[in-house]
């Protein structure tokens, strides 16, 4: 859980810098963005503790579907970028990336049996298909999906590190109430 905290969060910070760049903001805001990854990594790492260590065969599991979703998302990135500049659309990049980012947590939400992750993943390709639509090419796009996208990362891993934090918080009042009952 912890590592996907620092990958998201990493992400989260660059999404939230490529937004406020791409509107003109400064590397003053754009770096803005990094102290709360820092917060949502540690408040990821302090959750962590006190839970059940996955089995070697989950863990195996688990990084084999990250790694294909990877994979998905690595190949459609550049393919996209490539597409907007090839069609003269430089304006859509952002929004097709955002498309694409979200569309890779499906597979995980489905196979990693994550429900929330399924809201990452509608609202990133709700947030791209709706601001290309509603807004005209120019900064306010960047400016807004950019941030957007960071925003939803930063709460899929506060609710995954809440989540975890109750389920060790659950495991150790079973484990207390039945040392009690013997």
């Amino acid at each position: 859980m912890v590592n996907g905290a620092i990958i998201m969060s990493f992400f989260a910070a660059i999404w939230f810098a490529l937004g406020t760049l791409g509107a003109g903001m400064g590397w003053g805001v754009a770096l803005s963005g990094v102290p709360l990854s820092a917060l949502t990594i540690l408040f990821a790492k302090q959750a962590q503790r006190g839970a059940v260590p996955r089995s070697a065969e989950e863990e195996k599991r688990i990084r084999t579907v990250i790694g294909w979703a990877s994979v998905f998302e690595g190949v459609m990135i550049p393919v996209a970028c490539i597409a907007c500049a090839a069609l003269g659309r430089p304006d859509l990049t952002l929004a097709a990336i955002a498309v694409i980012v979200g569309l890779h947590f499906l597979p995980m939400a489905y196979l990693l049996d994550k429900p929330g992750y399924y809201f990452s993943a509608f609202a990133m390709i709700g947030i791209g298909i709706v601001i290309v639509v509603a807004l005209p090419a120019g900064p306010l796009r960047s400016a807004l999906i950019g941030p957007c996208v960071a925003v939803i990362l930063w709460a899929t891993c506060w609710a995954r590190a809440a989540l975890t934090r109750r389920t060790a918080s659950r495991q150790h009042q079973l484990t207390a109430n039945a040392v009690q009952s013997r």
